[in-house]
């Protein structure tokens, strides 16, 4: 009896490489079924899947060889990194001299020494200078607006909105900096001042969460591992990209 094919499913959630799809389909062989899964333009099978084949067929070299290659690739992208790191270094020193300029018009001169940490929390996630930038500016009406004698609360809790990133802890920071600069920033702190998310933060009930690019920069990972997980990653996003240009192929034919 011939056997049905069917393509093995929820392998891209997983974030695959090439070793993990040999095992989900070794392990997902049966009498019945042939299960596959297209790497790429490799389309590999269950019943006849190993790793030395798999890798023959998709990279055409060896495992070891591949891992040979993957640590070189790696190691040219560290480099270009450096590069570009040092690029983005010196433009975000020039506009930082800029924002310290701005910020020197509207921050008391005893509350400057906080410029530095205000920056760092506007950049957490690495931005680009253009939404680094909007941030800063939309932190700085803020504080003008608190400034004000007739200020408006409601006004200055829209314009906050436009500095809020995407994690609590890194909120309530910046409204704690806006509380120690603005003349009325103790109004807009009062306000939105989340004391059941302090109290966890202070009693440990919760971890603050970590980039997930710290992974690269921790010491204690072989250049070997930094440079799989590097593989890792790019392999994910272009096949996700490549299966996802596929089913808008097969749509269009419909």
């Amino acid at each position: 009896m011939e056997k049905i094919e069917i393509p093995i499913v929820g392998l891209l959630i997983c974030e695959p490489n090439l070793d993990m799809v040999v095992e989900s389909l070794q392990s997902a062989k049966n009498d019945t079924i042939n299960y596959y899964f297209d790497f790429f333009s490799h389309r590999l099978f269950s019943d006849t899947v190993t790793v030395e084949n798999a890798y023959e067929e998709v990279y055409g070299c060896t495992k070891e060889e591949y891992k040979q290659k993957m640590l070189e690739n790696y190691r040219k992208h560290e480099e270009a990194k450096k590069t570009i790191f040092e690029e983005k270094r010196r433009e975000n020193l020039e506009c930082k001299n800029k924002y310290r300029k701005i910020a020197s018009e509207v921050f008391p001169s005893d509350k400057m020494y906080m410029f530095d940490k205000v920056i760092e929390l506007l950049d957490t996630y690495h931005l680009s200078l253009d939404l680094i930038e909007a941030r800063f500016n939309a932190y700085i009406e803020v504080i003008r607006e608190l400034n004000k004698e007739d200020f408006s609360l409601n006004k200055a809790e829209k314009l906050f909105n436009s500095v809020k990133g995407i994690h609590s802890f890194e909120n309530m920071n910046l409204l704690f900096t806006i509380k120690e600069i603005a003349i009325h920033g103790d109004k807009l702190y009062d306000l939105l001042f989340d004391s059941k998310l302090y109290e966890k933060i202070n009693s440990n009930k919760i971890e603050v969460p970590s980039l997930a690019n710290d992974f690269l920069k921790e010491e204690y990972f072989s250049e070997e591992e930094k440079a799989e997980y590097y593989d890792r990653e790019v392999t994910t996003l272009t096949l996700g990209l490549y299966h996802f240009t596929k089913s808008m192929d097969k749509n269009k034919t419909r």
